[in-house]
Protein backbone atom coordinates (compact mmCIF):
# COMPACT_ATOMS: atom_id res chain seq x y z
CA UNK A 1 0.00 0.00 0.00
CA UNK A 2 1.31 3.40 -0.94
CA UNK A 3 0.48 6.46 1.13
CA UNK A 4 -1.78 8.30 -1.31
CA UNK A 5 -1.62 11.96 -2.19
CA UNK A 6 -3.91 14.37 -0.38
CA UNK A 7 -7.48 14.08 -1.56
CA UNK A 8 -7.02 10.55 -2.94
CA UNK A 9 -9.56 8.47 -1.04
CA UNK A 10 -9.08 5.24 -2.95
CA UNK A 11 -6.77 2.63 -1.37
CA UNK A 12 -3.91 1.38 -3.52
CA UNK A 13 -4.68 -1.95 -5.19
CA UNK A 14 -1.06 -3.10 -5.34
CA UNK A 15 -1.15 -4.95 -2.04
CA UNK A 16 -4.80 -6.05 -1.83
CA UNK A 17 -3.96 -9.73 -1.36
CA UNK A 18 -1.39 -8.91 1.35
CA UNK A 19 -3.95 -6.84 3.24
CA UNK A 20 -6.86 -9.24 2.79
CA UNK A 21 -4.86 -12.00 4.42
CA UNK A 22 -5.52 -10.24 7.74
CA UNK A 23 -9.15 -10.51 8.82
CA UNK A 24 -11.04 -7.43 10.04
CA UNK A 25 -14.34 -7.84 11.90
CA UNK A 26 -16.80 -5.06 12.73
CA UNK A 27 -17.48 -5.20 16.50
CA UNK A 28 -19.64 -2.10 16.96
CA UNK A 29 -21.71 0.12 14.70
CA UNK A 30 -23.33 3.51 15.13
CA UNK A 31 -26.94 2.72 16.12
CA UNK A 32 -28.31 5.40 13.77
CA UNK A 33 -26.06 5.34 10.69
CA UNK A 34 -24.82 1.76 10.91
CA UNK A 35 -21.26 2.93 10.22
CA UNK A 36 -18.57 0.84 11.97
CA UNK A 37 -17.19 2.48 15.11
CA UNK A 38 -15.01 -0.34 16.49
CA UNK A 39 -13.29 -3.06 14.49
CA UNK A 40 -11.22 -6.06 15.51
CA UNK A 41 -8.03 -6.76 13.56
CA UNK A 42 -6.68 -10.31 13.42
CA UNK A 43 -3.17 -9.32 14.52
CA UNK A 44 -1.09 -11.37 12.10
CA UNK A 45 1.81 -8.91 12.53
CA UNK A 46 1.98 -9.46 16.31
CA UNK A 47 1.69 -13.21 16.56
CA UNK A 48 -2.04 -13.53 15.92
CA UNK A 49 -3.12 -11.50 18.94
CA UNK A 50 -6.37 -9.84 17.84
CA UNK A 51 -6.90 -6.25 18.93
CA UNK A 52 -9.64 -3.63 18.70
CA UNK A 53 -9.27 -0.28 16.93
CA UNK A 54 -11.49 2.76 17.30
CA UNK A 55 -11.52 6.45 16.48
CA UNK A 56 -8.37 8.46 17.38
CA UNK A 57 -6.24 5.36 18.00
CA UNK A 58 -2.62 5.73 16.88
CA UNK A 59 -1.49 2.75 14.84
CA UNK A 60 1.21 1.41 12.56
CA UNK A 61 0.22 0.43 9.04
CA UNK A 62 1.76 -1.90 6.51
CA UNK A 63 3.93 -0.34 3.82
CA UNK A 64 5.40 -2.07 0.80
CA UNK A 65 8.35 0.34 1.18
CA UNK A 66 9.51 -1.54 4.27
CA UNK A 67 9.29 1.12 6.99
CA UNK A 68 5.72 1.05 8.37
CA UNK A 69 3.51 4.12 8.24
CA UNK A 70 2.18 5.75 11.43
CA UNK A 71 -1.32 7.20 11.51
CA UNK A 72 -4.34 8.23 13.54
CA UNK A 73 -7.60 6.43 12.77
CA UNK A 74 -10.29 9.06 12.21
CA UNK A 75 -13.26 6.82 11.37
CA UNK A 76 -14.34 3.76 9.42
CA UNK A 77 -16.59 3.03 6.49
CA UNK A 78 -17.33 0.12 4.18
CA UNK A 79 -17.16 -0.21 0.42
CA UNK A 80 -18.00 -3.06 -1.90
CA UNK A 81 -14.98 -5.18 -2.72
CA UNK A 82 -14.46 -4.85 -6.46
CA UNK A 83 -12.59 -8.15 -6.58
CA UNK A 84 -15.19 -10.03 -4.54
CA UNK A 85 -18.73 -9.17 -5.65
CA UNK A 86 -21.21 -9.06 -2.80
CA UNK A 87 -18.57 -8.66 -0.10
CA UNK A 88 -17.76 -5.48 1.82
CA UNK A 89 -14.30 -4.18 2.68
CA UNK A 90 -13.72 -2.15 5.86
CA UNK A 91 -11.73 1.02 5.26
CA UNK A 92 -10.15 3.38 7.77
CA UNK A 93 -9.85 7.11 7.13
CA UNK A 94 -6.37 7.77 8.46
CA UNK A 95 -4.46 10.95 9.29
CA UNK A 96 -0.78 10.44 8.62
CA UNK A 97 2.02 11.16 11.05
CA UNK A 98 5.16 12.29 9.26
CA UNK A 99 8.74 11.38 10.05
CA UNK A 100 11.51 13.93 9.64
CA UNK A 101 12.53 12.41 6.32
CA UNK A 102 9.02 13.09 4.97
CA UNK A 103 9.09 16.83 5.63
CA UNK A 104 9.62 19.35 2.85
CA UNK A 105 10.42 23.02 2.40
CA UNK A 106 10.82 25.25 5.43
CA UNK A 107 9.82 22.45 7.81
CA UNK A 108 12.63 20.22 6.56
CA UNK A 109 15.17 23.02 6.87
CA UNK A 110 14.00 23.76 10.40
CA UNK A 111 14.51 20.15 11.45
CA UNK A 112 17.98 20.02 9.94
CA UNK A 113 18.91 22.82 12.33
CA UNK A 114 17.15 21.17 15.28
CA UNK A 115 17.89 17.44 15.64
CA UNK A 116 14.78 15.45 16.51
CA UNK A 117 14.14 13.44 19.64
CA UNK A 118 14.56 9.71 19.17
CA UNK A 119 12.80 6.92 21.01
CA UNK A 120 12.31 3.18 20.57
CA UNK A 121 8.79 2.09 19.68
CA UNK A 122 6.69 0.58 22.47
CA UNK A 123 5.89 -2.56 20.43
CA UNK A 124 9.43 -3.21 19.22
CA UNK A 125 8.92 -6.90 20.03
CA UNK A 126 6.36 -7.28 17.23
CA UNK A 127 7.13 -10.61 15.58
CA UNK A 128 6.70 -9.61 11.95
CA UNK A 129 6.81 -6.28 10.23
CA UNK A 130 6.86 -4.24 13.42
CA UNK A 131 8.87 -1.17 14.28
CA UNK A 132 12.12 -2.61 15.64
CA UNK A 133 14.41 0.39 15.43
CA UNK A 134 14.86 3.80 16.93
CA UNK A 135 12.92 6.36 14.92
CA UNK A 136 12.79 10.11 14.87
CA UNK A 137 10.19 12.33 16.43
CA UNK A 138 6.94 12.24 14.48
CA UNK A 139 4.71 15.11 13.41
CA UNK A 140 0.93 15.36 13.25
CA UNK A 141 -0.40 16.46 9.87
CA UNK A 142 -3.55 17.61 8.09
CA UNK A 143 -3.12 14.89 5.44
CA UNK A 144 -5.73 12.12 5.57
CA UNK A 145 -7.14 9.53 3.21
CA UNK A 146 -8.67 6.05 3.20
CA UNK A 147 -6.77 2.77 3.48
CA UNK A 148 -7.82 -0.83 4.02
CA UNK A 149 -8.35 -1.44 7.73
CA UNK A 150 -6.55 -4.75 7.19
CA UNK A 151 -3.32 -2.80 6.69
CA UNK A 152 -3.29 -1.85 10.40
CA UNK A 153 -0.43 -3.74 12.03
CA UNK A 154 -0.74 -2.81 15.71
CA UNK A 155 -1.25 0.07 18.11
CA UNK A 156 1.62 2.43 18.83
CA UNK A 157 2.07 4.88 21.67
CA UNK A 158 2.41 8.49 20.59
CA UNK A 159 2.78 11.06 23.37
CA UNK A 160 1.35 14.40 22.22
CA UNK A 161 2.65 17.57 23.84
CA UNK A 162 1.36 21.13 23.30
CA UNK A 163 4.81 22.72 22.99
CA UNK A 164 8.49 21.88 22.73
CA UNK A 165 9.07 21.02 26.37
CA UNK A 166 9.93 17.38 27.09
CA UNK A 167 9.73 17.55 30.88
CA UNK A 168 6.40 15.64 31.05
CA UNK A 169 8.11 12.61 29.47
CA UNK A 170 11.33 12.69 31.50
CA UNK A 171 11.90 10.31 34.40
CA UNK A 172 11.95 12.13 37.76
CA UNK A 173 15.49 13.09 38.78
CA UNK A 174 15.39 10.77 41.80
CA UNK A 175 14.26 7.72 39.84
CA UNK A 176 16.67 5.03 38.67
CA UNK A 177 18.16 6.30 35.45
CA UNK A 178 16.27 9.57 35.77
CA UNK A 179 17.39 13.06 34.93
CA UNK A 180 19.27 14.25 31.86
CA UNK A 181 22.84 13.17 31.05
CA UNK A 182 25.55 15.07 32.98
CA UNK A 183 25.88 18.63 31.75
CA UNK A 184 22.78 18.39 29.51
CA UNK A 185 19.66 20.49 29.52
CA UNK A 186 16.58 18.49 30.52
CA UNK A 187 14.48 19.90 27.71
CA UNK A 188 16.99 19.93 24.88
CA UNK A 189 16.19 17.44 22.13
CA UNK A 190 19.59 16.11 21.05
CA UNK A 191 21.02 15.98 24.59
CA UNK A 192 18.19 13.89 26.08
CA UNK A 193 19.17 10.23 26.16
CA UNK A 194 16.63 7.59 25.21
CA UNK A 195 16.99 6.01 28.62
CA UNK A 196 15.31 8.88 30.46
CA UNK A 197 12.35 9.34 28.12
CA UNK A 198 9.06 7.53 28.62
CA UNK A 199 8.75 4.82 25.91
CA UNK A 200 6.76 5.81 22.85
CA UNK A 201 6.94 8.28 20.02
CA UNK A 202 6.78 12.02 20.66
CA UNK A 203 4.62 14.45 18.66
CA UNK A 204 4.94 18.12 19.54
CA UNK A 205 4.16 19.81 16.23
CA UNK A 206 1.71 19.83 13.36
CA UNK A 207 3.05 19.66 9.81
CA UNK A 208 0.86 21.78 7.52
CA UNK A 209 1.40 20.01 4.22
CA UNK A 210 0.18 22.82 1.95
CA UNK A 211 2.52 25.39 3.53
CA UNK A 212 5.30 22.98 4.52
CA UNK A 213 5.53 24.58 7.94
CA UNK A 214 5.54 23.32 11.53
CA UNK A 215 3.08 24.51 14.16
CA UNK A 216 3.11 23.61 17.89
CA UNK A 217 0.17 21.37 18.75
CA UNK A 218 -0.92 23.91 21.35
CA UNK A 219 -1.53 26.43 18.56
CA UNK A 220 -3.65 24.16 16.38
CA UNK A 221 -6.87 25.38 18.03
CA UNK A 222 -6.25 29.05 17.14
CA UNK A 223 -5.26 28.00 13.61
CA UNK A 224 -8.60 26.20 13.23
CA UNK A 225 -10.40 29.30 14.49
CA UNK A 226 -8.64 31.33 11.78
CA UNK A 227 -9.70 28.67 9.23
CA UNK A 228 -6.07 27.85 8.50
CA UNK A 229 -6.84 24.22 9.39
CA UNK A 230 -10.03 22.20 9.08
CA UNK A 231 -12.17 21.51 12.19
CA UNK A 232 -11.44 17.76 12.16
CA UNK A 233 -7.74 18.52 12.65
CA UNK A 234 -8.47 20.53 15.78
CA UNK A 235 -10.78 17.81 17.15
CA UNK A 236 -8.16 15.12 16.56
CA UNK A 237 -5.32 17.07 18.18
CA UNK A 238 -7.49 18.06 21.16
CA UNK A 239 -8.41 14.43 21.79
CA UNK A 240 -4.83 13.18 21.48
CA UNK A 241 -3.56 15.86 23.87
CA UNK A 242 -6.32 14.84 26.29
CA UNK A 243 -5.37 11.17 26.02
CA UNK A 244 -1.75 11.95 26.76
CA UNK A 245 -2.69 13.87 29.90
CA UNK A 246 -5.02 11.06 31.01
CA UNK A 247 -2.57 8.19 30.43
CA UNK A 248 0.69 9.88 31.43
CA UNK A 249 0.59 9.47 35.27
CA UNK A 250 0.02 5.69 35.21
CA UNK A 251 2.50 5.17 32.36
CA UNK A 252 5.17 7.17 34.16
CA UNK A 253 4.63 5.30 37.44
CA UNK A 254 4.97 1.98 35.61
CA UNK A 255 8.11 3.13 33.78
CA UNK A 256 9.73 4.33 37.03
CA UNK A 257 8.99 0.91 38.57
CA UNK A 258 10.45 -0.96 35.60
CA UNK A 259 13.58 1.20 35.54
CA UNK A 260 14.07 0.57 39.26
CA UNK A 261 13.72 -3.18 38.77
CA UNK A 262 16.18 -3.11 35.89
CA UNK A 263 18.75 -1.19 37.90
CA UNK A 264 18.31 -3.52 40.88
CA UNK A 265 19.25 -6.50 38.72
CA UNK A 266 22.65 -4.94 38.05
CA UNK A 267 23.45 -3.95 41.63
Amino acid sequence: MTKSNEGDNKPSAEDEEEQRSQRVTVKQRDPITGVPTVVEVEGMYIGGQAFSVQRNDTVMLYSEEGLPYIGVVLDFDEAEDEGRPGEMEVQARTCWLYRTRDLKGAAKLAMEEEPAVTRRAVLSEAKAGGDKGTLQEVFMSNHANHVFAASIMHHIRVWCLPDGRLEPLLLPAGAAGGGPPPGASAASGPAVSRGVLLPGFVARRMYQTSKARLLPLGKVGPAVAKKELEPWVGEMVSELLRRTQAHLPAAMADWVRRCGERQARYE
